[in-house]
């Protein structure tokens, strides 16, 4: 009986498992620990067309990035990013080109356009950084 038991306990877990394996499929694979800020929203194609991909995580720390974005939404609090083609924002490189972005951008690569850094084929990592006076009038218009 016991043997039984501990046997629906495990079948339980699987498909417990099984589960929440499906909802984080249906939500996009994005998994979210803790209350983390929105930094900004990649996007696969030009002008924000295609499926978005919402960074969240922590101001002022690298994220490193593998997938095709060609052009960035930053989120509201956020002042800028700074994007690199290599990972871990450059801290193994001695010298690496990174690119500011300061507003919504809709071509990241093209060239013509005069917004592709050079050597910058692609982000691997970025950067973020908190907008101080934006959040402070967000906690007055909550008074």
């Amino acid at each position: 009986m016991l043997l039984k038991i501990m046997y629906s306990r495990d079948t339980s877990l699987i498909i417990l498992g099984v589960f929440f394996s499906i909802v984080a499929l249906v939500h996009g694979g994005k998994m979210q620990l803790m209350n983390t800020p929105l930094l900004a929203t990649f996007y696969p194609e030009e002008s924000y067309a295609g499926f978005p991909f919402k960074i969240h995580a922590f101001y002022d720390s690298c994220y490193n990035f593998h997938g095709l974005v060609e052009s960035v939404t930053l989120g509201k609090v956020t002042e800028y990013c700074d994007v690199y083609a290599v990972m871990d924002c450059g801290e193994n490189e001695e010298k690496t080109s990174y690119r500011s972005i300061t507003e919504p951008t809709p071509r990241m690569m093209d060239k013509r356009d005069g917004l592709a850094v050079p050597g910058l084929g692609a982000i691997k990592s970025m950067r973020c950084y908190l907008d101080e006076a934006m959040v402070k009038e967000q906690k007055e218009d909550l008074k």
